[in-house]
C-alpha cells in the first residue's frame, strides 16, 4: 500500500466569503505553511499600520491559518458482490 499524501495550504480568515475566494496559497510542508502564516500576518499588520483609514481592510485579513488535506490511494472494495 502506498503512503498517503498530505497537501498543505494557508488561507485568509475570510476565505469562503465574497471577494476572498482566491486568498489561498499551497505550500510544500507544514513547516513552510506555518512560517508563511506568520509572515502573512506580519505583512497584514504592517499594511494596517500604513493605512490612513480608521477601519483598515488589512485588519480583517489578519489571522491566516494552515489547512491540510490527506489523500490516500484508491483501494478495491472486497465486499462488493
Amino acid at each position: 500500500m502506498k503512503k498517503p499524501i498530505t497537501h498543505w495550504r494557508i488561507v485568509c480568515p475570510n476565505f469562503g466569503t465574497t471577494g476572498h475566494s482566491t486568498h489561498t496559497h499551497p505550500k510544500k510542508t507544514a513547516d513552510i505553511a506555518h512560517d508563511a502564516v506568520d509572515a502573512m500576518d506580519r505583512k497584514m499588520e504592517q499594511n494596517a499600520k500604513m493605512s490612513k483609514s480608521r477601519h483598515s481592510y488589512y485588519q480583517s485579513e489578519r489571522g491566516w491559518r494552515v489547512q491540510s488535506q490527506t489523500i490516500t490511494p484508491w483501494e478495491d472494495d472486497t465486499d462488493a458482490g
